[in-house]
Formats: C-alpha cells, sequence, structure tokens
C-alpha cells in the first residue's frame, strides 16, 4: 500500500521530504533487520527533529500493511514506526538519508542503502538521526539515565582494556540451582546459530539440566522460528528490559553492587553495551546458573564481561564461524576491540572459547595469538529425520517430476555469495534447460538478487521461496544442493542436505569442508570460478542414481555423527576440561 504524511507532520519530520512528501510504507522482516543492523549499523548524532520508533515487520517487494506495523509495537514504549526502503543500488560511500534507533538495543543505527520514513504518532522516548557527513561520530545516544556516559569522550582501547583487568581478579559466587543453564542469544530467528542454540538447549534439558534462554530482542512472529523445537520442554525464553523503561532502575541496582573500580570500568563502554551487560548480570543474579553460554562475537563478550560480574562458574563463548575480522561489513571498525575483550576474558580461568568447526578455532586462535588447543570444538548438529518421499514433495512444490532441481539454503547476503550461485545456475541452465533452481531464505541482499535474475534472463529458472518451515522437503525434491558461500564455520544446510539424501556442491571456504562427507567430497571445490562449479554439480546431474547412493552413504555418517547429543557431550566434556 501507499501511505502519505499530512503535509505538516512530513515538515516536523524531515528537512526535505523524500518523493516531494509521498512516503512509501514499507517494512522489514526481523532477518533482514538484524542484517542491516549489524552490517551497516553505526552510532549517529542526533537531530533535533522529531522522535521515531523502529518496528520489524515482514515484507515483500515494497509493500506493507502500516496498521498492522503499529499494532505490533511493545506497549509503553512507542506509537511510531521507522520503515525501511533498501536502496541497494546506491553508491557505498552515499550516507545521505535519515537513520533511526532500534529500541530494543537502544542504540543508532545507519543503513547506507537505506532511507527512513515515519508513519503514525511521534513518541518522546526515541529519537530520529541524521547523518551530519563524514565518518561515524565517537558519540553514541542512549536512554535517558546513560546521556552522562554518552557525553563523556570516548576513552581509548587501552583505557577500556585496562578498566576491566580488574574483572580478573572477581570471585566465582555460589551457584543457586545446579545443573542449569542460561544461553544467551539476540534473538531467536531464522538463522543458523538460532536453529543450533535451541536444538543444544532441548539436548542439555533432556540430560536433566534446567535451561533457558534469554535474548535481546523480544522473540515474536517469524523471530520465534525455531522456538517450537523446545516444545514439550520446560525451556522458557526471555528478553532483556528494553533500555528507555529500565535503564534507570539498572543503573541504581550496579550503583549498591559494584564495586567503584568495576563501575569505573563500566564506564568505559559504550552506553548501549553498558546497558546489555548491566542488563544481563542483574538478570543472572537474579538467578545464577552453573553454566553461561554466549553465541554469536557480540554476545560472547556480553556473555563473558556480564558472567564474571555475576561470578558464573562456567563461561562458554561460541563462535558460529570464522573470526570477525572476515567479516568487514559487520565488523570494520570493532574488530580490534572485539579481538581486545577475547583475550582479555580468555585470561580468566572460568572462561572457555568452543568453535563449530576446527577451521573456526584455527581462525579465532590466529586472531587473537594464542595456542589453538585453547579453543574447544562443538560441533553443529541436525536432528536425525528420514527422508521424504522425492515425489510427493516435488508434487508440493510444484516441480515437474524429471526436472533438474537444484536447492540453495542461505541467506541473502554478502558472505553467501548470491551472485556466483546465479551465475553457476546461469551456465547449468545451457546444458539442462529444463533445470529449476529454489532459494530458501532471505536477507538485505533480496532485492539486488531480483534484479540479477531479471537481467540474466533467469526468471524461467529460480524461484525465491523465502524463508521456509519445511527445508527438509525441499531437499528430498532436490537433485542437489549449491552452497557458494566464501567462508563458513560449519554450515547446517550440507548437513541437513545429506540427512534427506541430497547430493552437495561447495566450494571449501572454512570449515566447510568438514560439513562434507567423505563419499560426496568430489562435491568440495577448491576454486570460485563458476565454470568449474558448474562443472562439478553437472557430474552430479548426469549421475543422478549414483549421486543419490553418494549422498544415502554420507546421510549415516551424518545420523552418527551430527546429532544434539553428541553437542551436548561435547560442551559438558569441555565443562569437565575447565
Amino acid at each position: 500500500m501507499m501511505a502519505e504524511l499530512p503535509d505538516l507532520l512530513a515538515d516536523a519530520l524531515f528537512r526535505h521530504r523524500p518523493n516531494g512528501g509521498r512516503v512509501r510504507a514499507v517494512g522489514v522482516a526481523p532477518s533482514d533487520f538484524s542484517e542491516t543492523l549489524f552490517r551497516h549499523g553505526g552510532l549517529v548524532l542526533a537531530d533535533d527533529g522529531a522522535d521515531a520508533a523502529v518496528v520489524m515487520t515482514p515484507w515483500r517487494g515494497d509493500e506493507a500493511d502500516i496498521p498492522s506495523v503499529l499494532s505490533e509495537l511493545s506497549a509503553g514504549l512507542a506509537d511510531a514506526a521507522v520503515l525501511v526502503v533498501p536502496l541497494s543500488d546506491r553508491a557505498e560511500d552515499d550516507h545521505a538519508g535519515l537513520e533511526a534507533m532500534l529500541p530494543a538495543y537502544g542504540f543508532a543505527v545507519t543503513e547506507r542503502t537505506a532511507r527512513l520514513l515515519i508513519a503514525g504518532r511521534i513518541p518522546e522516548t526515541l529519537r530520529l538521526y541524521r547523518r551530519l557527513g563524514g565518518r561515524r561520530p565517537d558519540r553514541p545516544w542512549h536512554a535517558p539515565a546513560y546521556a552522562p556516559y554518552a557525553r563523556e569522550p570516548v576513552p581509548e582501547l587501552a583505557g577500556v582494556i585496562r578498566g576491566w583487568k580488574t574483572l580478573l581478579s572477581l570471585p566465582a559466587a555460589p551457584v543457586e540451582t545446579p545443573r542449569s543453564a542460561c544461553f544467551l542469544i539476540y534473538g531467536i530467528e531464522p538463522g543458523g546459530a538460532e536453529r543450533q542454540i535451541c536444538m543444544l538447549a532441548a539436548a542439555l534439558h533432556d540430560r536433566g539440566w534446567t535451561v533457558r534462554i534469554l535474548t535481546i530482542y523480544p522473540h515474536r512472529g517469524q523471530a520465534s522460528h525455531y522456538l517450537d523445537s523446545l516444545a514439550g520442554r520446560a525451556i522458557p525464553v526471555s528478553n532483556l528490559p528494553h533500555p528507555l523503561v529500565a535503564a534507570d532502575a539498572i543503573l541504581a541496582w550496579a550503583r549498591d553492587r559494584a564495586p567503584p573500580h568495576v563501575l569505573g570500568a563500566l564506564r568505559l563502554l559504550p552506553p548501549q553495551i553498558m546497558h546489555a551487560i548491566l542488563a544481563t548480570w542483574r538478570d543472572l543474579e537474579a538467578d545464577r546458573p552453573e553454566l553461561l553460554l554466549g553465541f554469536l562475537d557480540a554476545d560472547n563478550l556480553r556473555c563473558a564481561l556480564a558472567g564474571l560480574l555475576a561470578g558464573i562458574r562456567h563461561v562458554v563463548m561460541c563462535g558460529r564461524s570464522v573470526h570477525p575480522g572476515h567479516f568487514p561489513a559487520n565488523y570494520h571498525d570493532v574488530s580490534e576491540v572485539m579481538a581486545s575483550v577475547y583475550r582479555l576474558v580468555l585470561a580468566h580461568s572460568r572462561v572457555r572459547m568452543l568453535c563449530n568447526s576446527r577451521a573456526g578455532a584455527a581462525s579465532y586462535a590466529g586472531w587473537l595469538g594464542i595456542a589453538p588447543e585453547r579453543i574447544g570444538i562443538l560441533p553443529n548438529s541436525v536432528r536425525p529425520a528420514a527422508p521424504h518421499d522425492r515425489r510427493e514433495a516435488r508434487q508440493r512444490l510444484g516441480l515437474a517430476e524429471n526436472a533438474k532441481v537444484v536447492a540453495g539454503l542461505f541467506r541473502l547476503s554478502p558472505e553467501k555469495r548470491p551472485d556466483l550461485f546465479l551465475a553457476v545456475i546461469a551456465r547449468l541452465v545451457r546444458r539442462f534447460p529444463d533445470l529449476v533452481a529454489i532459494i530458501v531464505g532471505d536477507g538485505i541482499l533480496r532485492g539486488e538478487t531480483e534484479r540479477a535474475i531479471a537481467r540474466m534472463n533467469l526468471g524461467g529458472t529460480v524461484r525465491l521461496l523465502g524463508i521456509r518451515r519445511d527445508v527438509e522437503m525441499v531437499l528430498a525434491a532436490s537433485d542437489l544442493l549449491l552452497h557458494v558461500s566464501r567462508v563458513e564455520g560449519m554450515p547446517n544446510a550440507l548437513l541437513e542436505a545429506q540427512m534427506q539424501h541430497c547430493p552437495v556442491v561447495a566450494t571449501a571456504g572454512g570449515g566447510t569442508a568438514e560439513a562434507v562427507m567423505p563419499p560426496l567430497r568430489q562435491g568440495l571445490c577448491r576454486t570460485s570460478d563458476p565454470d568449474d562449479i558448474a562443472m562439478a554439480c553437472a557430474r552430479l546431474l548426469d549421475a543422478p542414481a549414483q549421486a543419490r547412493r553418494l549422498a544415502a552413504e554420507a546421510a549415516e555418517i551424518v545420523v552418527g555423527t551430527f546429532t544434539p547429543e553428541r553437542s551436548a557431550e561435547a560442551l559438558l566434556a569441555a565443562l569437565d576440561q575447565a
């Protein structure tokens, strides 16, 4: 739909109104929005204009239902929505446009390919931001209670590290509930790490542990994608309180409990990180678990610092890929800080780090300058499932029985290289005119991918299915899975494909080779040349019976090796070694 702001409101919100005052109303899916924040987010100076809130809503194309968007806003937090129009064809260095604060985190973000538009009533608690030119400013904005911290000059990294070294002397506190665990992650939404955290939580629960999951984002809509895997188990999922409603209480709580030198160390951090650590610390103090487990780099550091403050006996940080320096779009200006804090917390005897592949562990060890054996392995897992009937799966997906079907299961983001996937498909369709390519997943490159499909005349070949829960059926209907990520930890898609007797072809980046079982290793490509990858695909497509037989052999290995129960065993073994 199209939404038009009243002229008076538009004048109040924008110094210049985009589209002559006409506003196209759109929204972003939670997974897309998370990618936008971490890939292009930045702290920006406040404009004196009106206030707004960010809401996440599923969208397709460039339309959304504004009333439904507004109805999803949390009570008491905001009444307005900031909506995003991806403009991925903008120049990378073009920072024009508006920025906004994400309420769940409480910090300003920008997307170099987005223009933010406002709809609805405007509250007074959240601010709209405008980039004023140049690189990122060094003063973040946060909830009013954190304003004094935000106005302080940001210290040099060395000062931050010196301050946080005081944490190394904090002793362990008594465990409130033995054999209890708290898992930390930013949110439960469609993604590999999210799936793994839910399966691991369920497996640990089945071994007699009390488990809970703590998130920053509220879980609703697609953000609760994997919560159904916890069904039937007493595994609560809760989220941290919003900084705009809890900052005063959290700061007062911290002042009563934290020694001055600890508060001094906290003051060295940007306010949004300070809030996340303090809120997590307070949550842990209320029910101190024996184990605290963090997933993904940003939450690993929150996990470790809050865990040390709370005196948690076992603090475990889980790397899900290779080190963050491989993702400059995500961490281009903070990887040095992250490395320093990682080294700091790993010096503590109660903190351990695990990665999901040997390649990932070696990557982190080299980045941090530590011995590789200091990082353990917690492999990914898949839940054993009988293969779906191929003919039935094709019927349900509307695929011809004799068509050659190539599947791709990946987020539409730069490191997954959807452009390379399409380049391979363009070569394959010349040899197999009836070929159909199906892509399951979504992300910030969806619009760019759609345009590339049209530009390459692949509209009749490539189908974008978006986020789906019936991935096993898609794989059962496919002749092979094509996976061309630039770098990976241990890709779930490859394990899931082999479980469904689906052959795989993959570029050997990071830990990808560890996820391809020996019978299918001929499908590993050591090059990113689309001609070479297409040849590897063609070999399997030309011999479907042999390819399926090899995939069935690979499935037996996956079933015996990559299970949630084995992952839980690996985690508990790591605790015994601490």
